[in-house]
């Protein structure tokens, strides 16, 4: 979606219901109503004029939470290298630049950034991926993903030092989100596996083991990060 298509923009947008219900922190003591948020992957856009546009209109609709997805394969490094240590935000390798972009215009705004992490490099993959299985789904590791967390999260603890500014800190991002639907194959595969003759689902087992790895990465950092989970698409993908 561009700035042209304000149209779309409101089709495109998810209202975070969950959120309003009471998942990320609460209002101060007698505020009243829904903390609403929005979801738009123009405002992780590399664009600043881009991401202006989109966060400052998330802004104007009195939203109080960004949903900013974390495309892990492109954070990361394609290989990594020798001495690279995933679970050091500042290891060579890692490019933090458009997300720490992101984070600072939502920030600048008075918008809470829920970070939702997702998308496994080919390293972090589980092994015999299927040709023409959508990249960054298949088996991700979880161990990986919970090094990968817990960089991310140490990186927005909001003691971290900010590169474009001397003296200063990242800011904090208390909300992490795990994944995004792991009920469909464009998020995580295998979604259904044979066994005995018989046809099951699979992503609840792999899922379960990657929210808890994150849960545990995200909560050493600090105890009082709010950890959410990845919700599920209405029907799942058939077997």
């Amino acid at each position: 979606m561009t700035a042209g298509r304000p149209k779309r923009w409101l089709a495109q947008l998810v209202l975070l219901s969950a959120l309003a219900a009471g998942v990320l922190a609460a209002p101060a003591a007698g505020a009243t109503g829904l903390r609403t948020g929005f979801l738009s992957p123009d405002f992780a856009s590399p664009d600043p004029g881009v991401r202006a546009e989109w966060l400052g209109r998330a802004a104007a609709e009195h939203a109080a939470v960004v949903r900013i997805n974390v495309d892990w394969s492109v954070v990361a490094p394609v290989r990594p290298a020798a001495g690279f240590d995933p679970t050091d935000p500042a290891s060579p390798g890692y490019d933090w630049t458009a997300l720490d972009a992101a984070v600072r215009d939502a920030r600048g705004r008075g918008l809470e950034p829920l970070l939702t992490i997702l998308r496994a490099p080919d390293w972090a993959q589980g092994a015999g991926r299927p040709a023409g299985t959508p990249a960054g789904t298949w088996r991700p590791d979880p161990q990986k993903l919970a090094q990968f967390a817990r960089a991310a999260a140490r990186r927005y603890s909001g003691r971290f030092p900010d590169p474009l500014s001397p003296g200063a800190t990242l800011p904090r991002v208390r909300s992490w989100q795990c994944w995004n639907e792991p009920n469909l194959a464009i998020y995580l595969t295998p979604q259904w596996a044979r066994s005995a003759g018989h046809l099951l689902p699979s992503s609840p087992t792999i899922y379960r083991g990657m929210l808890n790895a994150f849960y545990a990465a995200v909560k050493a950092v600090d105890p009082a990060n709010l950890v959410v989970e990845g919700g599920t698409a209405p029907y799942g993908d058939p077997n």
